[in-house]
Formats: structure tokens, C-alpha cells, sequence
């Protein structure tokens, strides 16, 4: 799975892709774990490119921020799946003010929550799933 993200102003622009026609997911933690983290899953099917912004309450229980009680804060900028690859892109806020979502700043030290799926069926688990530590 690779990840490619830039900071743009108060945002966050990543791109997720993996080697799948399923899921794909990037969490973000400031431990090396899923517990506890802001998790956002794109998928494309029949209807086009989906993303949406889930909180890890207790894995493997990813729910959506918005059954939480919170805010869904990433947009959605682009999904793609070819050549047996599913890319999305999409934009979160460095600071939502949702506490479902962890406040990010350049230069921060995080976790990144790497995995994907074999298909579209979010309740499946992941196939891969890793932990990357980065810098902002």
C-alpha cells in the first residue's frame, strides 16, 4: 500500500492506493495501534469513488464519525480503480475541532494505520495492515 500526503494550508491532502478492487484505508494515531484512531476508508464501485471519516472505538469496531456523535471531515477529491489498483484521494482538516478526529500539525511525529481489503464489503477485514511511524 503506498500513501502520499502534502500539507495545503489548514488541510491535509493524502492519496491512498493499494494493489486491491477493494477498500482502502489510512488511520492516523499517535501511538502505533488502531485503538483510538481517526480512520478514513475509500472504496469505488458501480456508483463511483466513496469516502468516509470513522473513529476505531475498539477495533475491530470502526464506526463512522457521524454514529458517534461527531463530524464526517473528509472530502472526497478522487477515487479510481484500474489495472487492479484503488486509489483515493481525498482532504481532511489539521484541526476539525471533532474530538473523533486527531489534531495534526506540521512536524508532528504520528502513526500512520496502513491496510486495505479483498472487495468493497467494509465489515470484511483488512487483507495487509501495518503501522508506519512518519513526520508531518
Amino acid at each position: 500500500m503506498r500513501l502520499d500526503w502534502a500539507v495545503e494550508g489548514d488541510s491535509l491532502r493524502c492519496t491512498m492506493s493499494a494493489p486491491t478492487a477493494g477498500w482502502v484505508q489510512v488511520g492516523f494515531n499517535t501511538v502505533r495501534a488502531q485503538h483510538l484512531a481517526n480512520m478514513i476508508i475509500g472504496w469505488v464501485d458501480d456508483d463511483g469513488p466513496h469516502v468516509v471519516d470513522r473513529f476505531a472505538v475498539d477495533p475491530p469496531v470502526i464506526q463512522p464519525d457521524l454514529e458517534l456523535g461527531g463530524r464526517s471531515d473528509a472530502k472526497l477529491v478522487s477515487g479510481d480503480e484500474s489495472n487492479g489498483r484503488t486509489t483515493v484521494q481525498f482532504t481532511i482538516p489539521l484541526d476539525s475541532g471533532d474530538p473523533y478526529d486527531l489534531v495534526l500539525s506540521p512536524g508532528q511525529q504520528i502513526y500512520l494505520i496502513l491496510s486495505y481489503g479483498a472487495d468493497d464489503d467494509l465489515s470484511r477485514p483488512s487483507v495487509v495492515r501495518t503501522a508506519v511511524p512518519i513526520q508531518l
